[in-house]
């Protein structure tokens, strides 16, 4: 359930929001995540999905804890297929780190791994206080500079959120199994 009772909402460490309408989350859940990231340290993953894009959680208390700015607008973009690109910041970010930790070829061959995807949910623009990690090579926010953020993390409060603008992070498996697949969700 999306309401538990407060001491079982507390009891974890992660919380993973995917590809949900906003009519699934109600100001109770809202409020508890904001709560649980901000005050208790607690983490937040929010995966966009091909259905329901960041949009829907355009404003809610989620929205103000994300690493981007999210247009409730804005749909889906599945002209042309792309290959995500790191950014400095991702190439060095521990969780994105995928292989031994101490080869940059093979974290980056990991990466290239994925291959080409077909899609991802643009936002309106990067939050002040993120980092991109990864971004579309071409396409860019509104404010026609900022490259579309495709991975992304901000500290809020005690907690930290990390957004993923699209879910194909299944494709890690391509070529190597589960190993890059495991190791991305359990450095996350």
């Amino acid at each position: 359930t999306l309401t538990p009772k407060r001491s079982e909402f507390f009891a974890g460490d992660i919380i993973f929001l995917g590809d949900m309408p906003r009519s699934a989350l109600s100001d109770r859940f809202c409020e508890l995540t904001e709560e649980f990231v901000g005050e208790f340290g607690g983490g937040l993953i929010v995966i966009a999905g091909p259905r329901f894009g960041p949009g829907e959680l355009a404003g809610t208390e989620i929205a103000k804890m994300l690493p981007v700015d999210v247009d409730p607008t804005a749909r889906l973009r599945d002209q042309r297929e792309f290959l995500p690109e790191l950014t400095f910041e991702g190439q060095t970010e521990p969780f994105m780190r995928l292989g031994d930790g101490e080869s940059d070829e093979e974290n980056l061959t990991a990466w290239r791994n994925m291959g080409p995807l077909p899609w991802y949910q643009p936002v309106q623009a990067v939050h002040g206080q993120a980092v991109v990690l990864a971004e579309h090579p071409v396409d860019v926010c509104a404010d026609g500079r900022t490259k579309q953020p495709l991975i992304a993390v901000r500290r809020y409060g005690k907690g930290r959120v990390v957004y993923l603008g699209f879910n194909e992070m299944w494709r890690l498996r391509r070529k190597h199994g589960e190993l890059y697949y495991r190791q991305f969700w359990s450095q996350v």
